[in-house]
This record gives structure tokens, C-alpha cells and sequence, in this order.
């Protein structure tokens, strides 16, 4: 399924060795929010980052920036702004359903499946709820600001594959710049 919030799929091609790790810039200053919010998201739920120190967040959110850009000096003003990126991430971990289940949040968590019909699918959930070895929901954190219908039917379709595969009773798509919280139910 398509993540507005990740990087395109490409196609495979041949190359060399020494290109296997040479930079790519993130494409668009939306592209490169969601990046740095989800990588926000990860560090404070794997305890890298803690999210009630505002200028460690903000410096963190500018350091992921400007290594995603390359740049050196002062930011563009076309890019994200690394406080807006840090106040919505940090806000988002106060929202009701996501501080409920906080305590149990593991981030970035591989999916695999391989169904009857010999259909290969790979993924991976941004964070899933786990206690006590149980499976609460898996989330999905998303930083468009706009969504439109058919972006949010295909969250929704995404997601539904997550929780599908993985066995979960639910899942929550978050829409961190709107502060929304949208569940849904597993297939039973």
C-alpha cells in the first residue's frame, strides 16, 4: 500500500557497490515533515528522545532536517519549521487514546504475510500496542495537514492491512497535525 508520509518505491536497477550508500534527498517539504515526524515519534517511544524537553525536541527536529537536506547553515524557508515538528510530535503523545496506550508502544514494527494465494506482503506499523504479550492495536501516524477523501480511504485500507495481518482487534490512524484520532476495527 502507498504511504504518503514515506518514500516512493522504486524500481530496482543496477548499481555498483560505492552507490549503494550515497545520499538521496527526501523530495518536498511535506515528504520531509513526515519523515522527520515519524523518526520524532520512534525516538520518544524507544526512549532516544524525551518528549518534555520543547529545545531538545526542537534541536532534535532541526539536526534530522538538516542531515535529511544536506545543508549546512540557515534553513530555507521552503523547508518544514523544526519547532512546529517538534510541538505536534510532542503534542500528539498527549492525545487522549495515544497517552492511554503509550506505556505499551513499540515502535516500527516489521509486518510479513504470505496468504493462500501466494501473496507476499511487507510493511511496517509505526506502533503497536503490546501488553503482556497481547496485541491492543496497531497505529499509524500521519502528518498531512489537508487529507483528502481518497488519502484517507487509503490510510484506511493500509491500516486494515496491518491490523489484518498481525491479528490486532484495532487500529488508529493519527493524524498529528490535526490532532484526530480516527479507529478502526480488526476483521474478525
Amino acid at each position: 500500500p502507498h504511504d504518503d508520509d514515506r518514500a516512493e518505491v522504486l524500481e530496482p536497477t543496477a548499481r555498483s557497490i560505492d552507490d549503494a550508500f550515497e545520499f538521496v534527498q527526501a523530495p518536498g517539504g511535506g515528504r520531509l515533515r513526515g519523515i522527520v515526524l515519524h523518526k520524532l515519534m520512534e525516538e520518544f517511544l524507544t526512549g532516544e528522545l524525551d518528549d518534555g524537553d520543547p529545545a531538545q525536541v526542537e534541536e532534535r527536529a532541526d539536526t534530522l532536517l538538516r542531515e535529511l537536506t544536506g545543508l549546512g547553515g540557515e534553513a530555507p524557508s521552503s523547508h518544514p519549521d523544526p519547532a512546529e515538528m517538534a510541538r505536534t510530535a510532542a503534542r500528539t503523545l498527549k492525545f487522549k487514546e495515544i497517552a492511554a496506550l503509550r506505556p505499551h508502544l513499540v515502535s516500527e514494527v516489521p509486518i510479513w504475510s504470505n496468504s493462500r494465494d501466494r501473496i507476499l506482503t511487507a510493511g511496517r506499523a509505526d506502533a503497536v500496542a503490546v501488553q503482556e504479550n497481547v496485541l491492543l492495536a496497531v497505529l499509524d501516524w500521519k502528518s498531512d495537514v489537508s487529507p483528502s477523501r481518497e488519502d484517507r480511504s487509503g490510510h484506511i485500507a493500509q491500516l486494515t492491512d496491518y491490523v489484518t495481518l498481525i491479528g490486532a482487534p484495532k487500529g488508529a490512524i493519527v493524524y498529528m497535525s490535526l490532532g484526530e484520532v480516527v479507529w478502526i476495527e480488526g476483521r474478525r
